[in-house]
Protein backbone atom coordinates (compact mmCIF):
# COMPACT_ATOMS: atom_id res chain seq x y z
CA UNK A 1 0.00 0.00 0.00
CA UNK A 2 1.53 3.30 -1.13
CA UNK A 3 1.07 5.85 1.66
CA UNK A 4 3.09 8.64 0.05
CA UNK A 5 -0.07 10.67 -0.51
CA UNK A 6 -0.57 10.82 3.26
CA UNK A 7 3.00 11.84 4.12
CA UNK A 8 3.32 15.51 5.22
CA UNK A 9 6.90 15.46 3.91
CA UNK A 10 5.58 15.22 0.33
CA UNK A 11 5.28 19.03 0.27
CA UNK A 12 8.17 21.43 -0.26
CA UNK A 13 8.84 23.65 2.76
CA UNK A 14 8.48 26.88 0.78
CA UNK A 15 4.96 25.98 -0.36
CA UNK A 16 3.49 24.97 3.00
CA UNK A 17 4.98 28.13 4.51
CA UNK A 18 2.80 30.17 2.11
CA UNK A 19 -0.66 30.56 3.63
CA UNK A 20 -2.27 31.47 0.29
CA UNK A 21 -0.77 28.39 -1.39
CA UNK A 22 -2.11 26.15 1.38
CA UNK A 23 -5.56 27.75 1.25
CA UNK A 24 -5.89 27.51 -2.52
CA UNK A 25 -4.60 23.94 -2.78
CA UNK A 26 -6.85 22.88 0.10
CA UNK A 27 -9.86 24.39 -1.64
CA UNK A 28 -9.06 22.63 -4.92
CA UNK A 29 -8.57 19.32 -3.13
CA UNK A 30 -12.04 19.66 -1.61
CA UNK A 31 -13.60 20.88 -4.88
CA UNK A 32 -12.32 17.77 -6.71
CA UNK A 33 -13.21 15.26 -3.98
CA UNK A 34 -15.51 13.28 -6.27
CA UNK A 35 -13.68 13.94 -9.54
CA UNK A 36 -12.32 11.03 -11.55
CA UNK A 37 -8.58 10.76 -10.88
CA UNK A 38 -6.94 10.78 -14.29
CA UNK A 39 -3.20 10.04 -14.43
CA UNK A 40 -2.33 13.26 -16.29
CA UNK A 41 -4.52 15.74 -14.43
CA UNK A 42 -2.87 18.95 -13.18
CA UNK A 43 -3.83 21.32 -10.35
CA UNK A 44 -4.86 24.90 -11.10
CA UNK A 45 -4.22 26.18 -7.57
CA UNK A 46 -0.84 27.14 -6.16
CA UNK A 47 0.85 27.49 -9.52
CA UNK A 48 4.09 29.36 -10.16
CA UNK A 49 5.43 28.89 -6.64
CA UNK A 50 8.81 27.63 -7.87
CA UNK A 51 10.30 28.31 -11.30
CA UNK A 52 13.59 27.51 -12.97
CA UNK A 53 15.85 30.07 -14.63
CA UNK A 54 14.57 28.79 -17.99
CA UNK A 55 10.88 29.26 -17.16
CA UNK A 56 10.25 32.44 -19.15
CA UNK A 57 12.17 31.13 -22.16
CA UNK A 58 10.16 27.90 -22.13
CA UNK A 59 6.90 29.80 -21.64
CA UNK A 60 7.61 31.95 -24.71
CA UNK A 61 8.01 28.72 -26.70
CA UNK A 62 4.50 27.64 -25.68
CA UNK A 63 5.37 25.22 -22.90
CA UNK A 64 2.49 23.52 -21.09
CA UNK A 65 3.89 23.18 -17.58
CA UNK A 66 3.15 20.53 -14.97
CA UNK A 67 3.19 21.09 -11.19
CA UNK A 68 5.70 18.96 -9.30
CA UNK A 69 6.67 19.71 -5.70
CA UNK A 70 5.61 23.33 -6.22
CA UNK A 71 7.85 23.56 -9.28
CA UNK A 72 6.69 24.42 -12.80
CA UNK A 73 8.08 21.46 -14.75
CA UNK A 74 8.05 21.47 -18.57
CA UNK A 75 5.46 19.06 -19.91
CA UNK A 76 5.11 19.53 -23.67
CA UNK A 77 4.92 22.40 -26.14
CA UNK A 78 2.03 23.85 -28.13
CA UNK A 79 4.29 26.27 -29.99
CA UNK A 80 5.41 29.92 -29.93
CA UNK A 81 2.17 31.02 -31.62
CA UNK A 82 0.49 30.34 -28.27
CA UNK A 83 3.53 31.31 -26.21
CA UNK A 84 2.89 32.46 -22.65
CA UNK A 85 -0.84 32.12 -23.29
CA UNK A 86 -0.40 28.48 -22.31
CA UNK A 87 0.57 29.41 -18.74
CA UNK A 88 -1.82 28.68 -15.84
CA UNK A 89 -3.84 31.73 -14.84
CA UNK A 90 -4.47 32.82 -11.28
CA UNK A 91 -6.66 30.44 -9.30
CA UNK A 92 -10.33 31.41 -9.68
CA UNK A 93 -11.78 28.79 -7.30
CA UNK A 94 -13.69 27.28 -10.23
CA UNK A 95 -16.03 30.27 -10.12
CA UNK A 96 -17.34 29.39 -6.65
CA UNK A 97 -16.69 32.89 -5.27
CA UNK A 98 -17.48 34.97 -8.35
CA UNK A 99 -20.16 37.19 -6.79
CA UNK A 100 -22.72 37.39 -4.01
CA UNK A 101 -25.20 35.29 -5.99
CA UNK A 102 -22.91 32.28 -5.72
CA UNK A 103 -23.80 31.93 -2.03
CA UNK A 104 -20.18 31.31 -1.02
CA UNK A 105 -17.67 33.74 0.46
CA UNK A 106 -13.89 33.56 0.76
CA UNK A 107 -13.92 35.11 4.22
CA UNK A 108 -13.52 38.45 5.92
CA UNK A 109 -11.34 40.84 3.99
CA UNK A 110 -11.25 38.71 0.82
CA UNK A 111 -12.77 40.12 -2.34
CA UNK A 112 -14.80 38.03 -4.77
CA UNK A 113 -12.81 36.30 -7.50
CA UNK A 114 -14.36 36.31 -10.94
CA UNK A 115 -14.23 33.12 -12.95
CA UNK A 116 -11.96 33.19 -16.00
CA UNK A 117 -13.85 33.77 -19.21
CA UNK A 118 -11.27 31.63 -20.96
CA UNK A 119 -8.39 29.55 -19.68
CA UNK A 120 -6.27 27.95 -22.44
CA UNK A 121 -4.11 26.08 -19.93
CA UNK A 122 -7.20 24.39 -18.47
CA UNK A 123 -8.30 23.49 -22.00
CA UNK A 124 -4.94 21.82 -22.62
CA UNK A 125 -5.14 19.91 -19.32
CA UNK A 126 -8.67 18.71 -20.03
CA UNK A 127 -7.36 17.24 -23.27
CA UNK A 128 -5.19 14.98 -21.09
CA UNK A 129 -8.04 13.71 -18.91
CA UNK A 130 -8.31 10.24 -20.35
CA UNK A 131 -7.11 6.71 -19.71
CA UNK A 132 -6.26 6.42 -23.40
CA UNK A 133 -4.03 8.50 -25.67
CA UNK A 134 -4.20 12.19 -24.66
CA UNK A 135 -4.68 15.13 -27.02
CA UNK A 136 -0.98 15.96 -26.68
CA UNK A 137 0.13 12.57 -28.03
CA UNK A 138 0.95 13.82 -31.53
CA UNK A 139 2.95 16.79 -30.29
CA UNK A 140 4.87 14.70 -27.77
CA UNK A 141 5.64 12.15 -30.49
CA UNK A 142 7.20 14.94 -32.58
CA UNK A 143 9.32 16.02 -29.58
CA UNK A 144 10.47 12.44 -29.00
CA UNK A 145 11.47 12.05 -32.65
CA UNK A 146 13.37 15.34 -32.51
CA UNK A 147 15.25 14.18 -29.39
CA UNK A 148 16.13 10.84 -31.02
CA UNK A 149 17.31 12.26 -34.33
CA UNK A 150 18.73 15.60 -33.21
CA UNK A 151 19.62 17.40 -30.01
CA UNK A 152 17.29 18.19 -27.09
CA UNK A 153 17.75 20.19 -23.89
CA UNK A 154 15.86 18.92 -20.83
CA UNK A 155 15.19 21.29 -17.95
CA UNK A 156 15.42 19.10 -14.86
CA UNK A 157 15.79 21.93 -12.37
CA UNK A 158 12.90 20.56 -10.33
CA UNK A 159 14.90 17.48 -9.31
CA UNK A 160 16.20 17.44 -5.73
CA UNK A 161 19.94 18.06 -5.31
CA UNK A 162 21.83 17.08 -2.17
CA UNK A 163 25.50 17.47 -1.28
CA UNK A 164 26.79 14.95 1.25
CA UNK A 165 30.22 15.73 2.66
CA UNK A 166 32.23 15.28 5.84
CA UNK A 167 34.97 13.06 7.29
CA UNK A 168 32.72 9.95 7.19
CA UNK A 169 30.72 10.70 4.04
CA UNK A 170 32.13 7.70 2.13
CA UNK A 171 31.05 5.31 4.88
CA UNK A 172 27.70 7.08 5.19
CA UNK A 173 26.94 6.59 1.50
CA UNK A 174 27.85 2.91 1.72
CA UNK A 175 25.42 2.64 4.64
CA UNK A 176 22.47 4.48 3.13
CA UNK A 177 22.64 3.29 -0.52
CA UNK A 178 21.45 -0.10 -1.73
CA UNK A 179 24.16 -0.25 -4.38
CA UNK A 180 27.80 -0.89 -3.53
CA UNK A 181 29.44 2.54 -3.25
CA UNK A 182 32.81 1.40 -1.92
CA UNK A 183 35.80 2.10 -4.14
CA UNK A 184 33.95 4.33 -6.59
CA UNK A 185 36.32 6.63 -8.45
CA UNK A 186 35.80 10.41 -8.42
CA UNK A 187 33.37 11.25 -11.21
CA UNK A 188 31.62 7.87 -11.03
CA UNK A 189 27.81 8.08 -11.35
CA UNK A 190 25.73 5.35 -9.73
CA UNK A 191 22.00 4.70 -9.86
CA UNK A 192 20.82 3.17 -6.59
CA UNK A 193 17.75 2.47 -4.49
CA UNK A 194 17.55 3.63 -0.88
CA UNK A 195 16.07 0.75 1.11
CA UNK A 196 14.58 0.56 4.59
CA UNK A 197 15.38 -2.18 7.11
CA UNK A 198 12.71 -4.45 5.60
CA UNK A 199 14.18 -4.15 2.11
CA UNK A 200 11.42 -1.87 0.87
CA UNK A 201 12.43 0.90 -1.54
CA UNK A 202 12.12 4.38 -0.02
CA UNK A 203 13.62 6.20 -3.02
CA UNK A 204 15.68 5.74 -6.14
CA UNK A 205 18.45 8.27 -6.73
CA UNK A 206 21.52 9.01 -8.83
CA UNK A 207 24.73 9.53 -6.87
CA UNK A 208 28.00 11.04 -8.10
CA UNK A 209 31.25 10.75 -6.18
CA UNK A 210 32.94 14.14 -6.48
CA UNK A 211 36.00 13.44 -4.33
CA UNK A 212 36.97 11.64 -1.14
CA UNK A 213 34.11 12.07 1.36
CA UNK A 214 32.18 14.33 -1.01
CA UNK A 215 29.07 13.16 -2.90
CA UNK A 216 26.32 14.69 -5.02
CA UNK A 217 22.88 13.07 -4.95
CA UNK A 218 20.00 13.75 -7.34
CA UNK A 219 16.55 12.72 -6.11
CA UNK A 220 13.12 12.63 -7.74
CA UNK A 221 11.58 16.03 -8.28
CA UNK A 222 8.24 15.20 -6.66
CA UNK A 223 9.81 13.45 -3.66
CA UNK A 224 12.81 15.62 -2.73
CA UNK A 225 11.52 16.69 0.70
CA UNK A 226 10.44 13.15 1.58
CA UNK A 227 13.77 11.74 0.40
CA UNK A 228 15.79 14.27 2.41
CA UNK A 229 13.85 13.50 5.57
CA UNK A 230 14.34 9.75 5.12
CA UNK A 231 18.08 10.11 4.35
CA UNK A 232 18.64 12.25 7.43
CA UNK A 233 16.76 9.70 9.55
CA UNK A 234 18.74 6.78 8.08
CA UNK A 235 22.08 8.53 8.65
CA UNK A 236 21.11 9.26 12.26
CA UNK A 237 20.16 5.60 12.70
CA UNK A 238 23.53 4.55 11.30
CA UNK A 239 25.34 6.78 13.78
CA UNK A 240 26.61 9.28 11.23
CA UNK A 241 24.79 12.34 12.55
CA UNK A 242 24.63 15.56 10.57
Amino acid sequence: LDLFGFDPARFHASTVADARWVQDRTHESYAKTYAIVFPSDEPLAGRGARRSALHDCLAAAGCVFQARHGFERPGWFVGPDVGAGALPQGYDYYGAYADEESGWRLGAGRADVAAHESHPYLDFVEGELTFGWPASFGRVAEEVRAARSGVALFDQSYFGKLLISGPRADAAMQWVCGNDMEGRAPGAVVYTPLCNARGGVEADVTVTRLADNRWYMCTGGATASHDLRWIESALDEGGFGR
